[in-house]
């Protein structure tokens, strides 16, 4: 599946995932196409700004599971006016083995 949110699986027991998020919140729950083997995966985050005045986002991977990964999304905007819940929307990519 190679759409903007897909999948390639390979023989040798490696799947790598990817897909796109229209928005984030302070939690936010990302399912996966497939199931991984086990937890030990590598998701990876980042996020899109389309202009919404959101200076610095960045995520955090608060838990895995075999088939969803939960993050937490946080902003800045520069010279100390303010943090928060991030709400950007935010492209992801996981690295692991489905045998």
């Amino acid at each position: 599946s190679l759409g903007m949110n897909g999948y390639a699986k390979f023989n040798n027991g490696l799947l790598i995932q990817w897909g796109y998020k229209s928005s984030s919140s302070n939690d936010t729950y990302v399912y996966l196409p497939l199931s991984f083997y086990n937890t030990s995966y590598v998701p990876v985050i980042t996020y899109y700004e389309p202009g919404s005045g959101m200076n610095i986002v960045t995520g955090f991977i608060i838990s895995v599971g075999t088939n969803l990964f939960r993050i937490r999304s946080r902003y800045t905007v520069g010279d100390n006016n303010g943090t928060g819940a991030g709400t950007n929307p935010f492209y992801w990519i996981a690295v692991g083995r489905w045998k």
